[in-house]
């Protein structure tokens, strides 16, 4: 299948060569078969405001916001002891992303070096790491 959507790619090129078209766009992504869900893996960075170590055995979820998301595997991950975590395969989707902390509460999240407005993450604009970053319960 692989092999077949390579030669269609070649032979296109070929046809835009020969008909002169000047530019030719050629898609980045590998073709998605017929009902092949398109994933991404995710890794999720969480710190303190201040700069704190992170309580032991935080840890980080991830739920779908729309259809598109399905069923997710391992939905809630435990930080390694950077404040990171990899979700491996999620569907590209809409998610939300909390984190869960003792004595702190999430205060915002960052994708691609951009506030976000809400825990809502498109992953059809991910960019690593999607960073959270929490703050001391008053």
């Amino acid at each position: 299948m692989k092999r077949l959507a390579l030669q269609i790619r070649s032979v296109a090129l070929s046809v835009a060569l020969l008909a002169g078209t000047s530019s030719v766009a050629l898609s980045q992504e590998p073709p998605n078969p017929a009902g092949e869900k398109r994933t991404v893996d995710v890794l999720v960075k969480v710190s303190t405001q201040n700069g704190e170590p992170l309580p032991s055995d935080s840890k980080v979820e991830v739920s779908g916001q729309e259809q598109a998301c399905g069923e997710m595997n391992d939905p809630r991950k435990t930080l390694d002891v950077k404040g990171e975590a990899t979700f491996a395969k999620l569907p590209v989707c809409v998610v939300s992303i909390k984190a869960f902390l003792k004595g702190y509460i999430q205060v915002r999240i960052e994708m691609n070096g951009k506030k976000l407005t809400s825990k809502a993450v498109d992953l059809r604009q991910y960019g690593a790491p999607v960073s959270v970053v929490m703050e001391k319960e008053q």
